[in-house]
């Protein structure tokens, strides 16, 4: 029972409001006890009240000349009024008459002599005084009243009437704490349903995941720590998706652009093998082209290498202070021989403050920029690698005149493999890695890339690295 959640939830809800229900009965018992006597003690000592005034008009009428009897009949009628017991104590300290005890011809007054025992203040009988006595065992609540000429005039109740004992509020107490904890029971259940249903969904797609179910997803519309949690759920269930068709696209491209060279190579490898090609000419175009195709998936495993390394924090980064200008203008000179008719400037200013990061990768990354720019511009194009200094960040741009980037392919072009135009493939010596590697990159500097293109007006790349704070103005560096 206690391995659901609902249970516990439900039963640690009951365990909390049985103990605070216990308490607040206990404290609450306690008030409406002392209330309670209060109440009782004062309403006594109303009728103690309005006795001694009946007792002084007795007295002053006995003092006129009225019978025993009369004066008797004063407190008999009050004692049946107030159904409570009555003892007069003359001034001397005596018992003159008691309404509770046996009343005969010989002893009309009814006092057995111990009446005494009854006054809550015995050796200062004649002051007023109100409180409990034990009297022959029994618990009596006493009120005594002077009536004036040195009487007085006690009203007595058991004390139960006055003082309740806990004993006797406790049936009451006890139901209503059952009633409550059975109200509080189900209101555990209710709430505690509505908090394991979202959980028991987000188990269920769990499931469905680990199953191979990457659709599933949580409707969940409550609001607070629930809903955030099931948003974050879908979110993730949603990264996971697009993680294994990424997975899948990732398999299919390098099983493609694997499959291609080791093809070509396999097919002239084995026309040489089989004497298809004899003459020298043939055998040596043969092998420059499986050099070639060698190269090329020598070029992607090495990408692949560069982008695990990076994506999985393998790489160790050797940070120093890096002259943007100075590295740009190295680089443009290695690719300005491999591209001939194309025009790549350096507009990047002397005076920029040095940059602080892995100058190798760096340099990777404006390469691979520089690569891909120029492979979309046309020979009478150009490209420009500028820069501009904030207080934190260098912002880094190669801008260029090419065929430009469709809106769409621009939320995909930093993804594995994904190339925009359709029409090149691997064969132009593209892996479809130089991009993602450039993202892994600037994000391990800290910094963040990005495109802005429109079809035909051409393509800018911007990356950002951060300035070396502790160093001096850019001086460049040997090249």
């Amino acid at each position: 029972m206690l391995a659901s959640l609902k249970s516990r939830l439900a039963l640690s809800n009951l365990a909390i409001s049985l103990a605070a229900l216990v308490l607040l009965t206990l404290v609450f018992g306690q008030v409406l006890r002392q209330r309670t006597i209060d109440s009782n003690e004062g309403f006594v000592q109303q009728e103690a009240a309005l006795v001694q005034d009946d007792v002084r008009l007795a007295v002053t009428q006995a003092e006129r000349g009225a019978s025993f009897a009369a004066f008797y009949g004063h407190f008999r009628r009050d004692s049946n009024l107030f159904k409570k017991q009555i003892v007069f104590f003359s001034a001397a300290g005596g018992c003159s008459y008691d309404s509770g005890g046996p009343s005969t011809k010989a002893n009309p007054t009814g006092c057995l002599g111990d009446e005494r025992g009854l006054l809550v203040q015995p050796g200062n009988h004649t002051s007023g005084a109100a409180g409990l006595v034990t009297y022959h065992g029994s618990s009596r609540y006493v009120v005594q009243r002077p009536t004036g000429d040195g009487s007085v005039v006690a009203l007595i109740a058991p004390g139960g009437e006055v003082i309740p004992n806990l004993s006797v509020l406790a049936p009451g107490f006890l139901l209503a704490v059952i009633a409550a904890a059975g109200i509080w029971l189900v209101m555990s259940l209710f709430f505690g349903y509505t908090v394991i249903r979202p959980l028991a969904k987000i188990s269920a797609a769990s499931r469905a995941i680990a199953g191979g179910d990457y659709t599933r997803t949580v409707e969940v519309r409550q609001k607070g720590e629930i809903g955030e949690l099931a948003g974050s759920f879908n979110h993730m269930v949603t990264q996971v998706r697009l993680s294994n068709q990424t997975l899948k696209d990732f398999v299919a491209n390098v099983s493609h652009d694997l499959r291609t060279p080791i093809t070509v190579i396999s097919g002239f490898a084995g026309s040489i093998v089989d004497g298809t090609m004899q003459t020298p000419e043939e055998i040596r175009d043969a092998g420059q082209i499986i050099e070639s195709e060698a190269r090329r998936m020598e070029r992607l495993v090495d990408d692949l290498l560069q982008l695990t390394r990076l994506e999985a924090g393998l790489r160790r980064f050797d940070r120093r202070p890096v002259s943007i200008h100075a590295m740009t203008d190295r680089t443009i000179r290695r690719v300005e021989t491999a591209t001939p008719g194309r025009t790549v400037v350096n507009s990047v200013s002397e005076d920029l403050p040095l940059v602080l990061g892995d100058e190798e990768l760096l340099e990777r990354v404006l390469m691979n920029l520089l690569n891909n720019a120029l492979s979309y511009t046309p020979e009478s194009g150009s490209v420009t690698v500028s820069a501009q200094a904030s207080p934190q960040w260098i912002t880094v741009r190669v801008a260029d005149t090419g065929s430009g980037i469709s809106t769409d392919d621009q939320s995909r072009i930093f993804e594995r493999f994904f190339r925009g135009d359709k029409s090149r493939g691997s064969k132009d010596g593209h892996t479809g890695l130089g991009l993602p590697i450039v993202r892994e990159i600037v994000e391990a500097h800290g910094g963040t890339v990005s495109v802005s293109s429109r079809p035909g007006a051409g393509s800018t790349f911007s990356f950002t690295v951060p300035v070396n704070e502790e160093g001096p103005r850019a001086v460049e560096a040997s090249v």
